[in-house]
């Protein structure tokens, strides 16, 4: 993409994120237990700046990482508290997503999510 302003040109570079893979550790969690939750990113050029969102369970999460990307593979860790499960103020036992966002320029650039089981 090339844009011109005044008598200058300039070019704007599109990131190139091959995907990214999110992994939780657990396929069913308890009550409070905690959520290790990983996000694999893989990318061909070095990237700054880049926002890594995860969230989920209904919104009862949600963390953002700035972090700085390098060439090739790359791993972004979460931990997170489930919450316990009561018919008050808790969580409901049941599946739920976990989603991660990578975002650049306020722009999501790729996404996963994952079914996680509350017991």
């Amino acid at each position: 993409m090339l844009f011109l302003t005044g008598c200058t040109a300039m070019e704007v570079i599109e990131p190139t994120i091959g995907g990214v893979q999110l992994s939780i550790d657990n396929d069913v969690y308890h009550s409070n237990e905690i959520m290790h939750v990983s996000s694999s990113i893989n990318i061909l050029d070095n990237l700054d700046d880049v926002s890594v969102r995860i969230y989920g369970l209904d919104n009862r999460f949600d963390i953002t990482k700035k972090v700085n990307l390098i060439s090739g593979e790359n791993v972004v860790e979460h931990e997170y508290k489930v919450p316990s499960y009561n018919l008050c103020s808790g969580i409901k036992k049941g599946i739920y997503n976990v989603n991660v966002e990578v975002s650049y320029d306020d722009k999501v650039i790729v996404e996963d999510s994952v079914d996680v089981e509350i017991r």
